[in-house]
């Protein structure tokens, strides 16, 4: 599996706000953001299981926080290996995600 710490970061101008927001505007998402906000990296069987959601579901909905930037998909042998996490280059603190156009503590969320 690729190592999180070896990828450069996004860059944050390449960011979309519209697809950030949108991203973030979902009551299914916004669970997931809030734990992988502290830099947690988890896979999609992870994520399911910690909220109850089936795989399926769960994979596309982290494909949509992968497509707008706010998290980094690592692969690993197959897609199956395949883990998530948001990069150090949006957390400036636990809790606390930065996008450049918006800052967001999700601990107050």
């Amino acid at each position: 599996m690729s190592n999180p710490t070896s990828n450069p970061a996004p860059e944050i101008s390449q960011l979309d706000p519209v697809a950030v927001f949108s991203a973030l505007g979902s009551k299914v998402r916004l669970p997931v953001i809030k734990v992988l906000a502290d830099g947690r990296i988890m896979s999609v069987p992870q994520i399911a299981a910690m909220f109850g959601r089936n795989r399926d579901g769960i994979s596309r909905q982290m494909r949509v926080l992968d497509a707008a930037g706010v998290v980094k998909q690592y692969l690993g042998e197959d897609r199956r290996l395949a883990v998530y996490q948001i990069p150090a280059a949006f957390r400036p603190s636990p809790g606390v995600l930065d996008f450049g156009f918006c800052r967001v503590d999700v601990n107050e969320l």
